[in-house]
């Protein structure tokens, strides 16, 4: 693909390390060295890259990683879309938006994928290439000294029956990845990892701790089971003989059930010598908070999480499951995906399977692919687009029907950035 004078084509290995550069110096990294060099190429180098290319000079860059995610009902594979930058002296020339369009146009034609989601670095962006904001995400910052249960979280406590074990990265890795399946597999945004991407979030590299301690595991098991787990660093504040203002920063918790959930936080906010907990990527609204007695001392901010692009829109919507039964037609407005603008049926049964097929009827609802694509996960309602003026109602009542359906009882959660 050619945007004059420039041009668009796969990243080969000898087009590998400029890439890579590109890409550091639109973001503004250091680059990568040593064991940590080799930990991020094996994670992206074998992805399907693409660059722009001004002469020998990659000046733009975008990839997409081969990924499953957990869609309301099933899991699906999903394109994850990484690494996207135009170097600063080719800005505004068009060239992301021919990046955009040449990846989704690969990602169509390939016919694996239904669906792709990325983290937005600049989400004003995205969304003119139809990506929904479709998940939520949680900034907690925790005071720890006031952090006790309510009477009814320590209630959900004591119901835990099993035990708490301190481990290594390494030795709780394969414990880590089992729970890490069992609990991603029911919510919605949830990305599969490879082994080259657990490698990379586990090396625990000096370079990869900001300032904070060796990474600490604390594994809960149930008859011997692995249910459970919190991964955290600790950066020591000025310690005195009768304090101390040390930070625990939370990098993952993930619990199979209620009674886990409180055993593993309790753990963290008990940590000895920290007054305070942080946790950059947690689930909107955190369960946390309906645990603590007083929940004014967890100060939760709310942060854009996944937003998520439907490729093959009627393959997307017949690939998830659906709340409740409804039958409506939408007209979806699509110009970067020609082939899902217009109008479609969606019939829904009562097994919350859809069907979905082109249609010259007019519409009971009007909306955006971006848009379609927000409510796909079940978290961003059609009924508060609607109430944005996002979502436009031409059949009175078909809203309310269809926002119930596309709801799902569970909100999304992406838990890592990639």
């Amino acid at each position: 693909m050619t945007i004059a004078p420039y041009e668009i084509r796969p990243i080969d290995k000898t087009g590998y390390d400029p890439f890579v550069v590109s890409l550091e110096r639109a973001f503004g990294w250091d680059p990568p060295t040593g064991r940590l060099a080799e930990l991020f190429d094996a994670a992206f180098s074998a992805q399907r890259l693409i660059g722009v290319f001004d002469g020998d000079d990659v000046v733009g860059t975008a990839g997409a990683l081969s990924m499953t995610t957990t869609v309301p009902g099933s899991q699906r594979p999903c394109a994850g879309v990484t690494t996207v930058s135009v170097t600063s002296t080719h800005r505004r020339r068009g060239l992301l938006t021919a990046l955009m369009r040449r990846q989704l146009d690969d990602i169509a034609a390939a016919g694996v994928e239904a669906v792709a989601a990325l983290w937005a670095s600049e989400p004003q962006l995205y969304q003119q290439y139809g990506y929904g904001l479709a998940g939520w995400n949680s900034r907690l910052d925790v005071e720890t000294p006031w952090s006790a249960f309510s009477r009814e979280g320590q209630a959900v406590l004591e119901r835990f029956r099993g035990r708490l074990h301190l481990r290594e990265p390494a030795k709780a890795r394969p414990d880590m990845e089992r729970v890490y399946e069992r609990v991603t597999a029911t919510a919605p945004g949830a990305m599969s990892r490879d082994r080259e991407r657990w490698d990379l979030l586990l090396a625990d590299l000096p370079e990869q701790r900001a300032g904070g301690s060796e990474m600490q595991v604390v594994v809960a098991e149930v008859d011997g089971d692995a249910v459970g787990y919190a991964s955290f660093r600790i950066a020591q504040g000025s310690t005195t003989w009768s304090s101390s203002d040390g930070e625990l920063r939370l990098v993952e918790l993930l619990a199979e059930t209620p009674e886990v959930h409180a055993a593993l936080w309790r753990h963290v906010l008990d940590t000895s010598l920290v007054r305070r907990l942080t946790a950059r990527i947690r689930p909107h609204p955190d369960p946390l908070l309906l645990l603590l007695a007083d929940p004014r001392h967890a100060r939760a901010a709310l942060l854009d999480g996944v937003w998520l692009r439907l490729v093959d829109l009627p393959r997307a919507l017949s690939e998830r499951t659906y709340s409740a039964p409804t039958a409506v037609t939408l007209r979806v407005h699509d110009a970067f995906l020609p082939a899902n603008d217009g109008t479609w049926r969606v019939e829904i049964d009562d097994m919350g399977a859809a069907t979905v097929t082109p249609t010259g009827t007019e519409p009971d609802l009007e909306l955006t692919a971006a848009d379609l694509g927000a409510a796909h996960l079940g978290g961003t309602t059609l009924a508060s687009l609607a109430a944005a003026g996002r979502v436009i109602e031409h059949s009175p009542g078909t809203l309310l029907a269809a926002s119930r359906a596309w709801s799902w009882h569970e909100a999304p959660y992406t838990v890592d950035i990639f």
